[in-house]
């Protein structure tokens, strides 16, 4: 087991440093990182790009651990092994988040050493906070991945349902979003810009904050302003980074906890819980229902209004370069109106298709759970 994790581990430390070498040397450093701004900007691109990396390297080897232990003859044989099952899960979270965690230590030290000088006027206490937001989010992904891993038999199905309800996770705040809007007169820039910009303001650290949001003063539109919500992410850093910490913290913790405890019953595995099996049928079901309505309530034929936008507004006029990543302002009349009878039916819609297929979900997993008994019983 320690040759698995050294060369399976171990394969997350070299590409990451082999992606930190690439994206920190093509860089002119030279000519981008002539001010402030545009430094903090390269190093933010860095830092989510290393995350993403990170993130899904750690979920495909511990994919790749769990189809050893579940699915392969050596699994059988480890299970001989007067060792306690639990002691498989622990190894895992604990080989692959301290891989992470010396990944991301490494890479921030290859950083400042290839590009010191371009660096002097970045606040490395607030960069270390940042690095540290990073590696839960990097943790908290594994972790689910894991727990995942223990709910559900076939390991391929695992992994591809763990990115699969992260990426409807976010898929969703945004059409709750854009429901809100469209429908029951939400005049603001939505849900789904609020929860982002405070996102942003966990991860980035707060000195690039700071940062953007006086180019944003100095140099920016007074829409543009408006839409960085005056600011607020620079004034209450401190309350956002502390209940990003402290949530992300409870659900680690609240994850590795039931992983724990599921895997004692390896080779086999539990039951994904019922809520958590309805909440993802439901997401599914409202992001379809509210794109379709949405094709049909209004004329597609006609330009679509400002407030489709999702991807935020790049303003650069050659002295600043910001990304606002939220719905932009509308100027669409009938926008600010209330549409309460599409709103109903896209809510009790959804919910009555939610517990269609979740009532026979749970038909078809009763009949395979008394097969399973009777095998059982006969043997």
């Amino acid at each position: 087991m320690k040759r698995f994790y050294g060369k399976q581990n171990g394969s997350i430390l070299i590409c990451s440093l082999i992606v930190a070498f690439l994206y920190l040397t093509v860089i002119d450093w030279e000519y981008r990182g002539t001010s402030l701004h545009n430094v903090l900007y390269i190093v933010t691109r860095y830092m989510e790009y290393q995350s993403i990396l990170l993130g899904i390297a750690g979920m495909i080897v511990s994919w790749h651990y769990f189809c050893l232990i579940k699915e392969k003859q050596e699994g059988e044989f480890l299970y001989t092994v007067p060792i306690t099952r639990t002691s498989f899960w622990k190894a895992q979270w604990i080989a692959v988040n301290g891989t992470i965690a010396c990944s991301w230590a490494v890479v921030m030290i290859l950083l400042f050493v290839l590009n010191g000088s371009y660096l002097k006027e970045v606040h490395a206490g607030w960069m270390l906070l940042s690095v540290f937001a990073y590696f839960l989010v990097d943790v908290t992904v594994v972790t689910f991945s894991m727990w995942m891993q223990m709910k559900i038999y076939n390991s391929r199905k695992a992994l591809a349902l763990s990115f699969g309800m992260i990426g409807l996770g976010i898929l969703l705040l945004r059409e709750i979003s854009k429901y809100l809007i469209i429908y029951l007169h939400d005049t603001g820039i939505g849900l789904y810009a609020k929860i982002h910009n405070a996102w942003d303001a966990f991860l980035y650290s707060h000195q690039t904050m700071d940062v953007f949001y006086k180019m944003l003063l100095k140099y920016g539109e007074p829409e543009d302003v408006k839409l960085f919500l005056s600011g607020w992410q620079v004034d209450q850093y401190g309350m956002i980074y502390l209940a990003g910490t402290a949530g992300l913290l409870t659900l680690i913790l609240l994850m590795t906890w039931s992983g724990v405890n599921s895997c004692k019953k390896l080779p086999y595995a539990g039951r994904l819980p019922k809520a958590f099996i309805f909440a993802g049928i439901w997401s599914l079901a409202f992001t379809i229902i509210n794109e379709l309505s949405f094709l049909f309530f209004f004329d597609i034929t006609k330009p679509l209004p400002d407030y489709i936008s999702s991807v935020g507004i790049f303003h650069s006029n050659g002295e600043i370069g910001v990304i606002l990543s939220c719905f932009s302002y509308y100027d669409y009349e009938s926008i600010f109106e209330y549409h309460l009878l599409p709103a109903a039916v896209i809510a009790v819609g959804s919910l009555f298709f939610a517990v269609i297929v979740f009532g026979i979900i749970c038909k078809k997993n009763a009949v395979v759970e008394k097969k399973r008994s009777d095998k059982e019983v006969q043997a």
